[in-house]
């Protein structure tokens, strides 16, 4: 812009070219830079992938290679005029560019089909992922990746890295393995954590009809037994075995007479009066927490069963009990992870059996009913 431009324009456009080729060469190297450092630490890091992904392994060799000695040219001869100077310096980066672009590109592919194999590998990131992979034959080095995949798993028990017991929540809530899983014997790593997921479900589908069974004989007045019981499954087991043992015996009250329903009010009253006078001691964190959400639960089941009671419900096909969600066990059934069924109005759900741990529960009101 400036009037003596004149003067200097054949001095001043040598100079306008040559920094716009460097910015241009800067941004290239850049960008080479940064998938180097990501690629190297893949490929140098994880021994699996290089069994992974052979090809692109000697690619990125290769690549590493010239890059390094790129880096060595410049670090003997680090000024900027020096650096421009070196011979196809720009074409030399653009085809690196190229082909860590390829590189990635697979990377991304073969990351595309692990998650495909295992869709609780969309819930952790791509370097998360690759170090999964990679530990793939121990299985004590990726728990800590376990709560991004797993709802309520933190970590699994293994006395040795292979043989797997059991889970642990968050809160220290202990649930073991219906039998032992043996990472040995499965070839990859989404096959094992596969194997995990249905371990889960069925260890705690069993506890559930154990739990379900055991509740069928408890005597609501007999507070020792009913204590004992609680404390003998896992928080989501007890409270889902509840909610199953409510929901048929409104069902069975709605069939007979209304003091039939009088009494199931009762009954719930009755666990609560219990239940009130234990959380007044000192008791263990996990012990308290199942305790509340359990209270959480019945206060639920009692105000609904009072609200049935003032509607003066007389069938299980009133709306006013189709309207809520209802726990149903279905004994013919022979997959036990398919026992459980949760309606609601008219829609039906298997229960998943995802382990949940002993989490903070919320409170049940008309409001969230709705």
């Amino acid at each position: 812009m400036s009037p003596f431009v004149k003067n200097f324009e054949e001095e001043i456009s040598k100079w306008d070219e040559k920094l716009e080729e460097m910015r241009i060469i800067f941004d290239i190297w850049i960008d080479v830079q940064r998938r180097w450092v990501y690629l190297e630490g893949i490929f140098f890091g994880a021994a699996d992938i290089k069994t992974q992904l052979p090809q692109e392994y000697s690619r990125f060799k290769s690549i590493d290679s010239e890059f390094v000695q790129l880096m060595k040219k410049v670090s003997a001869k680090p000024l900027t005029q020096e650096v421009y100077s070196i011979s196809n310096l720009e074409k030399t980066l653009q085809r690196l560019s190229d082909m860590l672009n390829k590189i990635q590109k697979a990377l991304g592919e073969y990351l595309e089909t692990q998650r495909s194999n295992f869709a609780r590998f969309y819930f952790v990131g791509d370097e998360d992922l690759l170090e999964i992979i990679g530990n793939a034959k121990d299985i004590t080095n990726i728990q800590r990746h376990f709560a991004k995949m797993f709802a309520g798993i933190a970590n699994l028990k293994s006395p040795d890295g292979n043989e797997l017991q059991g889970m642990f929540s968050r809160e220290g809530e202990y649930v073991s393995f219906k039998e032992k899983v043996l990472m040995s014997d499965d070839a990859t790593i989404y096959e094992r954590l596969t194997r995990i997921e249905l371990m889960m479900q069925s260890s705690l589908a069993l506890e559930l009809q154990k739990s379900v069974e055991n509740l069928e004989i408890i005597d609501s007045s007999n507070q020792d037994t009913f204590l004992e019981w609680i404390e003998s499954y896992p928080a989501q087991i007890v409270l889902t075995a509840m909610s199953i043992s409510w929901a048929q015996k409104i069902e069975d009250a709605l069939k007979k007479t209304r003091k039939h329903l009088e009494a199931t009010e009762e009954n719930i009253g009755k666990f609560l009066i219990i239940l009130a006078d234990r959380v007044l001691n000192d008791l263990p964190k996990d012990i308290r927490q199942k305790y509340e959400q359990l209270i959480t639960d019945l206060v639920h089941q009692r105000d609904t069963s009072r609200q049935l009671l003032e509607n003066q419900a007389s069938s299980v096909e009133d709306f006013g009990w189709l309207y809520h969600m209802r726990y149903y066990w279905n004994s013919k059934e022979k997959d036990a992870v398919k026992k459980v069924e949760i309606k609601m109005a008219n829609g039906v759900f298997h229960y998943g059996f995802e382990y949940l741990g002993v989490g903070e529960k919320l409170v049940q009101t008309p409001l969230t009913d709705r």
